[in-house]
């Protein structure tokens, strides 16, 4: 390989330059959020083979099989009042169903944190809206959670129904 002594000099004329370096650097970090923004949003199609709770499930797809955390809600959990009922009514609504998986990020136990549909309805603001799940992080949840909350469906029946983040905290 020949190294071309005139590219060399244009470096150096460019680290030179703090004008130029900025710029570099500035198209640098574009092009890194640019790949990054891409890649985050990649969807694929997935069969549901297993529901944890009201807000976790096991798919199956061409990447093989993942744990996915729905995006935008956190359901109740298991032990704590209305989780069962989450998770059976997440089952019934997707179990052994063909989903589209919109990937947003991992989380810290490392399950794809996504949108999902069924047949192009948002299975998170589904659950919201039917009082399954509490509207978490998602903005466009929270008038589905006020009307929930209104009508009193799903755990919106209790008197006094518990964040499952608070409950957590106190029972862990």
């Amino acid at each position: 390989m020949r190294v071309n002594l005139r590219q060399i000099s244009n470096l150096r004329k460019l680290a030179s330059s703090p004008k130029k370096l900025f710029l570099v650097l500035i198209f640098v970090l574009f092009a890194l959020f640019l790949q990054n923004f891409t890649q985050n949003n990649e969807s694929f199609e997935a069969k549901v083979v297993r529901v944890i709770d009201g807000d976790t499930l096991d798919i199956l797809s061409v990447r093989g099989q993942e744990r996915v955390r729905i995006y935008g809600i956190d359901a109740p959990e298991l032990g704590q009042e209305f989780g069962l009922q989450s998770k059976a009514y997440l089952q019934q609504l997707v179990l052994n169903q063909k989903l589209t998986i919109f990937y947003k990020d991992k989380d810290r136990y490392d399950r794809i944190v996504a949108r999902i549909t069924r047949r192009e309805e948002d299975v998170g603001k589904r659950l919201v809206s039917e009082g399954y799940a509490w509207a978490y992080w998602a903005k466009n949840y929270e008038l589905e959670q006020m009307k929930a909350k209104e009508q009193k469906k799903g755990l919106w029946r209790a008197k006094n129904p518990k964040e499952p983040s608070k409950w957590r905290k106190a029972n862990r």
